[in-house]
Parts: structure tokens; sequence; C-alpha cells
């Protein structure tokens, strides 16, 4: 069964985690993340978290505006990364200008797209939750709503795909969590009594004629870019495994990489 990138990371020693809705990694390199990698792959980094520890949480991806039951709305579209469906939800806002001005009368209704949310809102109290920046006029959130595409909340179900809006925030997932969840404190000896377990069964074959392939590949750590024909394995069966030898990987940009590449390379960089 192939590793999880997340998994991978997390047993390198890297610090991962999802601070309002933020996703977070410390390298245990202290070099800093290739920007280009962590665009390509943070959405299945996200992804591997929330499924791993059983949260909903939704990615913003557009809004539209609307009356409903005769008042003016805000529907929020958002993606559940949980289960891939669609999710929304609705927040009472104005869609009429409340003064006069050159592009319309008091009470006109605003352009498609634009709306006006109250001071003690709903809408503006999640715009708060959010950890964003209040617009100086009230009528002027059409212009910053894309920044809600950057941030990954969390929330409950009302019913169907409906959430609940009070419910709506950042999401936010500790690096102990992760760990706790995913590296158990006894997956250190697990791997050492694995070792012995091996060890072991090499000692007994080693002096007969009889030598497994399937015991050969156990000793050696399979990569998804070096496919086991690089490794040059040559068996002896007095003097056991001999010649093993690895392709180097050649250097290649962190856009180019495959998983397996880039942490290989990242720990060589280290």
């Amino acid at each position: 069964m192939t590793q999880s990138l997340l998994n991978s990371l997390l047993k390198r020693g890297d610090k991962i985690s999802i601070h309002q809705g933020i996703l977070q990694i410390d390298p245990a390199s202290g070099k800093p993340v290739p920007d280009t990698w962590l665009m390509k792959h943070q959405g299945e980094l996200v992804s591997e978290i929330c499924k791993s520890c059983g949260t909903h949480s939704f990615k913003f991806y557009k809004y539209s505006t609307g009356n409903y039951c005769k008042a003016g709305g805000v529907t929020l579209h958002f993606i559940d990364l949980l289960t891939g469906s669609d999710a929304y939800c609705i927040y009472n806002v104005a869609l009429t200008r409340k003064h006069a001005s050159k592009h319309g009368s008091k009470g006109s209704s605003l352009p498609k797209g634009k709306f006006r949310a109250g001071s003690r809102s709903d809408f503006v109290k999640f715009w708060i939750r959010s950890g964003l920046q209040l617009p100086k006029d009230n009528s002027s959130f059409h212009d910053r709503m894309g920044k809600l595409k950057k941030i990954i909340f969390t929330a409950e179900y009302d019913r169907n795909e409906r959430i609940i809006k009070q419910s709506l925030a950042p999401l936010s997932i500790e690096y102990e969590h992760l760990t706790d969840m995913l590296l158990p404190l006894n997956t250190t000896e697990k791997s050492r009594g694995k070792l012995r377990e091996i060890s072991g069964n090499l000692q007994g074959k080693v002096s007969g004629n009889d030598y497994p392939d399937s015991l050969i590949s156990q000793g050696i750590q399979k990569n998804s870019s070096t496919g086991q024909r690089n490794y040059g394995n040559k068996v002896n069966s007095k003097e056991g495994i001999q010649g093993i030898t690895i392709q180097p990987i050649e250097d290649k940009l962190p856009s180019e990489q495959t998983v397996d590449e880039w942490l290989q390379d990242y720990t060589k960089s280290a």
C-alpha cells in the first residue's frame, strides 16, 4: 500500500498543522518548502488531514446573491473536502441602496453581485471570525470575497447540503493532534520488532539453498521513482545479499518531481 504524502512528511519529522484555516508546514530540515511544490500538493495534504481526523472541512469557491422569502441574501458555495460534495449557507444582507447617489435612488437595486451587510449581521460576524479585515464601506464586500478562497473552513450541517451559518469558522488542527492520530507511540517499537524479525529470517535462510525472492525485497525500502530493477541485487547462499546499488535520481525542478523525489531531494539538501 502506498504511503500517503501526509504520513511521509510526518515521519520525516516535518511539523504540519492548519492554523486559522491556513496550511502550515515547518520542515525538520529548516529549509523552506518550494512554493511551486506547495501550490501543487496543498490540496492533497488538506484532504488527507481532514479524512484522517474525520472532520468536515470546506473550501469556498463562489458566492451569489438573490432574494429569498422576500429578503435579500448572499449564498456562499463550498466544496466539502471530506466527501467532495457541494455545501452552502445563506446570510441575510441588503440588495438595495441605503442612500441616493449618482448611481441610483435610495432603495433601488444594487448591481448584480453587490450587497450591503449590517455591522451586527451574522455575515459580518463570520467575516471577523475569518480573520479578514473589514472594508471601510459595508457595501464593498464584493471586492474582497476572493480572500475567502485561501481559507479552509469547518462547520456543522443543518440539513442535506446546508451549513449552519453560525458554526462556519476557519479550521484549526494542531500538529500534536495529527501525530497522535497517525503516528502512535509504539510505531518505533513496531519498526524495531519488524527489523528483528527480518534479520532472524535472513540468518535462518542464508545457510540453505532456498532463498525466497519475497525476503529479498523486505530488506530494501521501495521508492516510487526507483524500480526494483535498479537496485542490482545479488544473492549468494553462503555470503548473503551483495552489491546493492541505487541509481542516483537526476536533479529536477520541484514542479517536475514526484512526491518521493521531492522528499529525497529535500533531505539531501538539508
